[in-house]
C-alpha cells in the first residue's frame, strides 16, 4: 500500500512473484499426529490489503494447520503499487497464485475470468463452510452473474471493547480538555490548535495537529469522511435513504465543509504539509513517534501503531476514538454496519491446477479442530483447557494483545480465510467461545491503567461505548457493490470522478487563503462533466435487489 510505482515496474514484480508460486503438483510427505505419513500439498497465496508479510505456514500454529489440513501455504503480500496496478498487471498477464485475496478489486479478477466459481464445491465438499457460514451464503452471490467466488473473513465482530473508527486523539489531549466526545467540527480544531500552540514539540519533535493518509489506496480516510460527520456510516461513495435509494456525496454541502475546515487549518500551519507527498508506511511511523494528536481511523489499522507508544511508555500519546460531527446531527455511525462482505476473502483462480484439493483446503479451515487453533493457539502455550473449558491464564491473558507474539506464533493472522460468526453468543459445539477476546475474563482483565484512565474520564467500563454501537443493515456494507463490465459508461463516470476527487483533495486542501471557493468550483464543474453521479440509479438498483432477496 505504497506510493504508485509505474505499470512496468509492477509487472516485473508480479511476473517474479508468479514465477516463484508453488503449484500442488510440488508436494511433500510430512508425519501426521498419529505418525503416519500424509502427502503435504502446497499452495501459494496472494494477499493485497495487507502490509505486514507473514510466513504463515512456518510458525507454530501454521506447522500445525498443515498437520491437520496437508497443505502448506507460500505466501506473497502487495507490494510497491497500488492495488488497482497490480490488479491490472496480473489481469493482463493471466498468471496468478493459486489463491488470492484481492481486497477491493475482486470484480476486475472476476471480469478478467480469473475466479473460479465456487457454487459447486460448495455443494458438494462444503461441509464445514455451509455450516459457519449458513443463510449468510446468499449474501456472498456477486449480482452479477449469481455466482460465489469469494468466501469472505468478515463476519460478526466479536465482542468490542474499542470503537471501529472514529477521530483518534492523543490521551494527554482528550484529558487536557475534560475528556471531550461527539465534537463539532470547529470545536474539535479550536482544541488542537489550542494545545499545539500550549505543547508545540513532544519528545523534541515538532507536533502535527491533524494528519491523514493521503496516498491513493488511502485517500478514502478524508473523502470518505464528510458522510461520516454527518451521522451515515461508510457505505462507499454513497449515502442510502431508508428505501435504498442511492445519493452520492461527493459535491454535497458536507464535503464542502470538511474539505474547507482542513484547508483553514492547513493555513493555520495545522496539517501535516507531507499529508500527499509521503507513503502510507511514513503516514503510520509519524503515529508511533508520537508527534501526531490526531487523525482519522480505525483501530485495526493502528494497532502496530499503538504497541510501538505502549512500548517506549509514551502512553499519553496513545490514541483513542471519539466522534465528531456536524452540528445537529445526533446518531453518529463510525462503528460501522454489522454484516458481511460479498468482494473481500479468499478465492481460488483459474492458475491454480488443484482447484478441488485447494476447495477441501478451505473447508478444513472452517472446521472446529482448525479454528480452535487459528483463532485461540495451541494448547497450553496459548490457553489453558479447564473441565473441557477453554481458558486464559493470566501469562496467556498478556498474549492475545501481543502484536509480535500473534505475528510469531501465527495465532489470530488467518483473516483471509473463512472463520465462524464471532459474535458474543457464538460458541463451539462442545460450548467453548469461539475467540477469546469473547471471555468475560478477557473483556474484565484487557484494559492497561493508562486506558482505565480513560474509562474513568468518560465514566464508561467499556471504550467500544464511547460510540453509539454497529447498525444492522438490510443491505450490508454497500461498499463492496461494484459496477460490472457490462456498464462500461458508468465504470468510466465512477472512475473518473475517483481520478478527479483524488487529484483535487490536494488542491482543496492546499488552496491559498481566499481561493477555495474557486478551487471548489472547478472541482465540481470537472465532476459534473465527468457525469458523476450518473452511477446512483445502479446502486439503487443493486441495494434494492439485496433488501429485497436478503430479506
Amino acid at each position: 500500500m505504497k506510493k504508485q510505482i509505474s505499470v512496468i515496474m509492477a509487472a516485473i514484480m508480479i511476473a517474479s512473484a508468479a514465477s516463484g508460486c508453488q503449484s500442488p503438483g510440488n508436494q511433500a510427505t510430512g508425519a501426521t499426529s498419529g505418525g503416519e505419513q500424509k502427502e503435504i500439498k502446497t499452495f501459494s497465496l496472494y494477499t493485497m490489503g495487507q502490509t505486514t508479510p507473514l510466513d504463515l505456514s512456518n510458525t507454530p500454529v501454521g506447522k500445525k494447520v498443515t498437520e491437520i489440513t496437508g497443505v502448506k501455504l507460500k505466501c506473497d503480500y502487495q507490494v510497491g503499487s497500488d492495488e488497482a496496478t497490480i490488479a491490472t498487471t496480473q489481469t493482463a498477464s493471466g498468471q496468478y497464485d493459486d489463491l488470492l485475496n484481492p481486497h477491493n478489486e475482486l470484480n476486475v479478477y472476476r471480469d478478467a475470468g480469473a475466479l473460479v466459481p465456487l457454487d459447486d464445491y460448495i455443494e458438494k465438499y462444503g461441509t464445514n463452510i455451509k455450516k459457519w457460514y449458513g443463510d449468510d451464503l446468499k449474501k456472498l452471490k456477486d449480482p452479477e452473474t449469481g455466482h460465489i467466488y469469494s468466501l469472505s473473513p468478515a463476519r460478526k465482530t466479536v465482542t468490542p471493547i474499542y470503537p471501529l473508527y472514529g477521530f483518534y486523539v492523543q490521551k494527554q489531549v482528550l484529558k487536557a480538555n475534560n475528556w471531550p466526545n461527539k465534537m463539532t467540527l470547529d470545536d474539535f480544531f479550536a482544541m488542537l490548535e489550542k494545545f499545539a500552540k500550549e505543547h508545540p514539540t513532544i519528545n523534541g519533535q515538532k507536533v502535527i495537529p491533524f494528519a491523514s493518509r493521503g496516498d491513493r489506496d488511502g485517500s478514502y480516510l478524508i473523502s470518505g469522511v464528510p458522510a461520516l460527520l454527518a451521522g451515515y456510516p461508510n457505505t462507499g461513495g454513497n449515502y442510502y435513504d431508508a428505501d435504498g435509494t442511492a445519493h452520492n456525496f461527493s459535491l454535497s454541502k458536507w464535503s464542502h465543509d470538511y474539505y474547507k475546515k482542513l484547508n483553514e487549518a492547513q493555513q493555520k500551519g495545522m496539517i501535516d504539509p507531507n499529508m500527499f507527498s509521503q507513503t502510507a508506511d511514513q503516514f503510520y511511523q509519524n503515529i508511533a513517534s508520537g508527534k501526531v494528536l490526531a487523525f482519522y481511523g480505525g483501530r485495526w489499522e493502528i494497532t502496530n501503531q499503538i504497541a510501538s507508544l505502549e512500548n517506549q511508555k509514551m502512553y499519553d500519546q496513545v490514541p483513542f476514538a471519539i466522534s465528531v460531527v456536524f452540528p445537529g446531527v445526533e446518531a453518529e455511525s463510525y462503528n460501522g454496519i454489522e454484516s458481511i462482505s460479498a468482494g473481500q476473502g479468499i478465492c481460488i483462480t483459474t492458475s491454480c491446477k488443484d482447484p478441488v484439493g485447494a476447495f477441501k483446503f478451505l473447508d478444513a479451515m472452517c472446521s472446529e479442530e482448525v479454528q480452535k487453533l487459528v483463532q485461540w493457539g495451541i494448547e497450553g502455550e496459548d490457553y489453558t483447557v479447564v473441565d473441557g473449558k477453554m481458558t486464559l491464564t493470566e501469562e496467556q491473558l498478556k498474549k492475545v494483545d501481543d502484536a509480535d507474539y500473534a505475528k510469531k506464533q501465527g495465532v489470530g493472522q488467518w483473516w483471509n480465510f473463512p472463520h465462524p460468526n464471532l459474535d458474543a453468543n457464538t460458541k463451539f459445539s462442545d460450548g467453548n467461545y469461539v475467540h477469546p477476546q469473547n471471555l468475560p475474563l478477557y473483556i474484565s482483565s484487557h484494559y492497561k491503567d493508562y486506558e482505565k484512565e480513560v474509562l474513568q474520564g468518560y465514566k464508561v467500563s467499556n471504550l467500544y461505548d464511547m460510540l453509539a454501537p454497529m447498525k444492522s443493515s438490510k443491505f450490508g456494507y454497500g461498499w463492496d457493490i461494484s459496477i460490472p463490465d457490462s456498464q462500461p459508461e458508468l465504470q468510466d463516470a465512477q472512475k473518473k470522478s475517483g481520478d478527479i476527487t483524488n487529484k483535487y483533495l490536494a488542491k482543496l486542501i492546499n488552496a491559498k487563503a481566499g481561493t477555495f471557493e474557486d478551487v471548489w468550483n472547478e472541482y465540481c464543474n470537472e465532476m459534473k462533466a465527468a457525469k458523476y453521479n450518473s452511477t446512483e440509479s445502479y446502486f439503487t438498483q443493486q441495494v434494492q435487489k439485496r433488501i429485497k432477496e436478503w430479506n
